[in-house]
């Protein structure tokens, strides 16, 4: 038993050195940094000492600083002002911004660390510290200036104004002005100088302020004094009456007077002033009172609580008011009346309103209305009622005053009004007719329902007993004088590419005469047409004939009307002969024969033209209307057919295509009535292109076909337009 205990005890006791030894290997920090001093720009050290025990893993060292006292730490890196952060010993270059920093150094091994105590850094630098002192100097007397560095110099920039001693800091007024006074103090990181400037004062005079006497409530005036150079002090003696701000601003607090005093002092003495100051404030306006209505052409008084204002009137139209407060109505209505106070700080207003009432007065609204028409009636006194004495021949709404015509013949219109004033009636005659039957409207001796863009013409209507007046339908086609009737073509309406029968490209417009008289108002209309001269035509034939050949030319004109009086217009075709054909050549290369109207929707004017040799000759067509004239021509070149003139080919206008079926040699010719080029393409039935080209139109190009036997498609594109055409190549 004993030696079971013996040999448990040798095994704590092993167990306690083991732990023991283990903690040994700990690094310890035996040695922390100081506080210290240091001059700016200097490079100091902090460092620590560390004991290690030997065979542990190799010590560590880093470096932390704190700028808030120590409450919270950051790692510091070697760069910038510091140098060995990672060294037992770091270097510090040191600046004014460091001041005030804490240091410490943690030495970590492998088995743990170790922080060391902080210390702080204090970086100074030549220090003069601040001078404290009075401001001023009387020029006859001394004051003393310290500063709370020891052992500096004293000194003045000016000695004629002021002196002081060296040491000693006491410095004699000597002349008026300003001077600078300097302290220079020097320790172990040099010499500092401060400065501060000192005035040397006179004796202080006596102080007058001046300034405006009166201000009004909420409003300021400023005072001044002669004595600026010193301390200067504002205060008010009632600052429910006015408060003055330190720069010398009076505002006014309340109606009343206050006294405003200016104490000031300087190097030499003080010296008090007092000034009296009157706050006004705008003048109450009371209450007015009195009667509310009158009648017209009658007065009532108005009174006010307060005496000494002025009677206004907002409406003089309605009611007067004189100097007393009597009012008068003018006419019946409202009208705010206003007793007015003003003075230097503003105005302030009573008002009361009055309202005026009326009798009955004279009914407006005009003395007759048409049969089924209606016309509001009117009297300047409201609140009446409306009667007619004969409702088979007007009725009135009793309350609105809106009278509607029933029948011919004349009716009495009562309006009967009671208020204040008593009942009274106003009568009126009022007359009732059918509304007025219009003349036909009728032109000048040359008018025939037309005109021609820019032309003009007059127009007529001679009902009277009225007032007439003309307009138009559509003043973008023709304008008219809405007094004389004189109307003015502006522009057709048109447009140029519309082969529709249905629109004959013309500008239609009406002319309206707008009649009214008492008992209402009438119109009456008469269409008008507006024409140009024509001013596009087409003309077509073939560009290449044959000798002896009998080929078809044909012109389509448009805006190529004409009107008779008898009737608004004819459209080209039928009997109406608008258009010539002329050949250039006077028969010399041929002839046209056979010339007509065509009556289709195109208003076609054909004619055959028979080619007696070959040249080129040009067709001309001119067609004319009663605002002028246009022309257009096809020019043809006439040649010797390749066989007999039985065989020519005759090429109409578009793509032509020949022989046809071929064995693969084609000749194409874009017939057309201009010259222009073509983008040619011919392609399979698949689509696929096998040939393009480019040609001019009206002339012939002969072109090989390499291809199998088949069916091909040829298009032809031009700025006006596409052509199409099919051919069939044979074995």
């Amino acid at each position: 038993m004993k030696k079971s205990f013996y040999l448990q005890s040798l095994l704590v006791s092993c167990f306690i050195l083991l732990s023991v030894a283990a903690k040994a290997t700990i690094p310890v920090i035996h040695a922390s940094p100081r506080d210290t001093t240091v001059c700016d720009s200097a490079l100091t050290f902090f460092s620590v000492a560390v004991t290690d025990t030997p065979g542990s893993t190799p010590i560590t060292y880093s470096w932390q600083v704190s700028t808030d006292g120590g409450t919270t730490w950051s790692t510091v890196t070697s760069v910038l002002e510091y140098l060995g952060a990672t060294t037992d010993s770091i270097s510090i270059k040191a600046d004014f911004t460091l001041s005030g920093h804490w240091y410490r150094a943690i030495a970590t091994n492998s088995d743990g660390a170790d922080t060391s105590t902080a210390a702080m850094l204090n970086v100074i630098g030549p220090n003069a510290g601040t001078i404290i002192g009075a401001v001023a100097v009387c020029k006859t007397g001394t004051i003393t200036l310290s500063d709370a560095v020891t052992g500096g110099t004293w000194s003045s920039s000016n000695t004629s104004l002021a002196t002081i001693g060296s040491s000693s800091g006491i410095v004699s007024g000597v002349n008026f002005g300003s001077v600078m006074i300097s302290y220079s103090a020097t320790n172990a990181c040099g010499t500092d100088t401060t400065t501060y400037t000192l005035r040397i004062d006179t004796t202080v005079t006596s102080s007058t302020i001046s300034g405006p006497g009166t201000t009004c409530k909420g409003n300021f005036i400023t005072l001044t004094d002669p004595n600026v150079l010193g301390v200067g002090t504002w205060t008010s003696g009632n600052t429910t009456v006015a408060v003055v701000s330190p720069a010398g601003d009076v505002t006014g607090t309340g109606g009343g007077s206050t006294i405003i005093f200016y104490n000031f002092t300087n190097g030499c003495g003080t010296t008090s002033a007092s000034f009296g100051v009157i706050v006004d404030t705008v003048l109450p306006h009371g209450i007015i009172s009195g009667p509310s209505t009158l009648c017209f052409g009658t007065f009532v008084h108005l009174s006010e609580t307060v005496s000494g204002g002025i009677w206004i009137t907002g409406s003089s139209s309605v009611a007067t008011v004189d100097g007393s407060g009597n009012v008068t109505g003018v006419s019946q209505g409202t009208a705010v009346i206003s007793y007015l106070f003003s003075n230097a700080c503003g105005t302030s207003i009573a008002t009361d309103t009055v309202t005026v009432i009326r009798t009955s007065s004279v009914i407006t609204g005009g003395d007759s209305v048409g049969i089924g028409n209606t016309r509001m009636l009117l009297d300047s006194a409201i609140g009446g009622m409306w009667f007619s004495n004969d409702t088979s021949i007007a009725t009135i709404d009793t309350f609105t005053g809106l009278v509607k015509g029933i029948d011919t013949g004349i009716t009495t219109i009562t309006y009967t009004v009671t208020n204040i004033c008593g009942t009274t009636t106003s009568l009126l005659t009022l007359n009732v007719g059918p509304a007025p039957t219009l003349l036909p409207i009728y032109g000048s001796a040359t008018f025939d329902s037309a005109v021609c863009v820019g032309a003009t013409v007059q127009v007529f209507d001679t009902t009277i007993g009225g007032v007439g007046r003309w307009s138009t339908s559509n003043d973008t086609i023709g304008t008219i004088d809405s007094m004389t009737g004189v109307f003015t073509g502006i522009k057709t309406v048109y447009n140029t590419h519309d082969d529709s029968v249905n629109d004959l490209h013309i500008g239609i417009d009406s002319v309206i005469y707008t009649f009214t008289n008492a008992f209402g108002t009438s119109r009456t209309t008469i269409p008008i047409i507006v024409n140009q001269s024509p001013t596009y035509l087409t003309v077509s034939g073939p560009a290449i004939v044959s000798t002896g050949g009998n080929y078809q030319i044909s012109a389509t004109p448009y805006y190529a009307w004409i009107h008779t009086p008898s009737s608004i217009y004819i459209p080209l075709g039928g009997a109406a002969t608008v258009g010539t054909w002329v050949d250039s050549s006077a028969g010399s290369l041929g002839y046209i024969v056979g010339e007509s109207d065509s009556s289709d929707a195109h208003f076609t004017a054909v004619a055959s033209y028979v080619v007696t040799k070959a040249g080129r000759d040009k067709l001309t067509y001119t067609v004319s209307n009663g605002c002028g004239s246009f022309s257009q021509s096809v020019v043809m070149s006439l040649v010797l057919a390749p066989n007999a003139v039985t065989n020519t080919v005759a090429l109409a206008t578009g793509l032509n295509v020949y022989p046809n079926p071929t064995n693969g040699n084609v000749t194409i010719n874009l017939v057309s009535d201009i010259n222009a080029g073509a983008h040619v393409v011919i392609s399979n039935v698949l689509g696929a292109t096998i040939k393009e080209l480019t040609i001019v139109t009206n002339k012939a190009y002969d072109i090989t076909l390499d291809q199998p036997a088949g069916m091909y498609f040829i298009t032809a594109t031009t700025p006006s337009g596409k052509y199409d055409a099919k051919i069939v190549v044979g074995n």
